[in-house]
């Protein structure tokens, strides 16, 4: 997870616009033997933040 700005000493002013883009480095999709796909990422927001702010922007699609 990379935030954009950083925190400073570790918090955020109240109303600061924040980017925070998650990249996921590694995969075992395989474990298996079969390819399985990774279908979602779920994330634990505190009360802390106010979730109707969020903008996600997903990836363009793999599929053609």
């Amino acid at each position: 997870m990379i935030p954009n700005p950083p925190p400073i000493n570790g918090t955020y002013a109240s109303g600061q616009e924040v980017q925070i883009c998650v990249y996921i480095n590694e995969w075992n999709g395989n474990a298996s033997g079969t390819i399985e796909w990774l279908h979602a990422v779920t994330f634990e927001f505190g009360s802390g933040w106010d979730l109707s702010t969020l903008n996600p922007i997903p990836p363009a699609s793999c599929s053609p």
